[in-house]
C-alpha cells in the first residue's frame, strides 16, 4: 500500500515495497529502497543510501554525504548538503548536486544536470552526453545565458563556471558544449 516510514535514530534500513511510499530517514545512517510506485525518500542528518525502483521517485539526501540511485523511471535526485553521489540510472532524470562536493550520473535517456542556488558547490558531471542531456542554471547570481558562463578545459574535460558555481563536465571538450546544452529557465519538476 502506500506507506510512511520513519527510521528515526540509528542505523535504519527502510523498505517501501509496492505502493507509492514516503520514507524518512531521520537522524540515523539510512538505507531506503523506493519498491514499486512513486516514492518519495527523505535523509536525514547523517550518510544516506537511497534506491528508487521502476517508477518516478524523488530523492532528498538533505544533509551529510549521501547516495542516491534512482534506478528505472522518471526521477528527482536532490542532494542537499554534503559531498554526495547522484545516478539517475534509466529514464528522464533531474539531478541537483546542492551545496558540497557532489559526483553526478545522469545513466540512460535525457538527462538534466540543475544548479539552482550561489550555494552549490563545485560539482563533477560524469556521464554528460552531448546533444541529450542539459545543463541547467537557474538562480545564480548574475547568470541569465550562455554569454554569462567561462568555459575552459581542465583535467579531460571542460570547467564550466556560472557565477559562483562551478562544474566539472568530464570527458567532453570545450568546442562541443554549445548553448544548445545549457538551460537559464526556471527548473519546473
Amino acid at each position: 500500500g502506500n506507506d510512511r516510514i520513519e527510521g528515526n535514530g540509528g542505523l535504519d534500513r527502510l523498505d517501501g515495497g509496492a505502493g507509492n511510499d514516503t520514507m524518512l530517514g531521520g537522524l540515523g545512517q539510512d538505507f531506503m529502497q523506493g519498491g514499486s510506485g512513486n516514492d518519495v525518500m527523505f535523509g536525514g542528518g547523517m550518510a544516506d543510501r537511497m534506491f528508487g525502483g521502476f517508477d518516478d521517485d524523488r530523492m532528498y539526501g538533505e544533509a551529510a554525504n549521501d547516495t542516491l540511485e534512482g534506478n528505472a523511471g522518471n526521477d528527482l535526485l536532490d542532494g542537499g548538503l554534503g559531498a554526495d553521489k547522484l545516478n539517475g540510472g534509466l529514464g528522464l532524470d533531474i539531478l541537483i548536486g546542492g551545496a558540497g562536493n557532489d559526483m553526478l550520473t545522469g545513466g540512460a535517456s535525457a538527462d538534466v544536470f540543475a544548479f539552482v542556488s550561489d550555494l552549490d558547490g563545485n560539482d563533477t558531471i560524469l556521464d554528460f552526453e552531448d546533444g541529450i542531456d542539459l545543463i541547467q542554471f537557474d538562480g545564480i547570481t548574475g547568470v541569465a545565458g550562455f554569454g554569462d558562463l567561462v568555459i575552459s578545459a581542465s583535467g579531460g574535460g571542460s570547467l564550466v563556471t556560472a557565477g559562483s558555481v562551478s562544474v566539472l563536465v568530464a570527458g567532453v571538450a570545450t568546442g562541443d558544449l554549445t548553448a544548445d546544452d545549457f538551460s537559464f529557465d526556471p527548473l519546473v519538476v
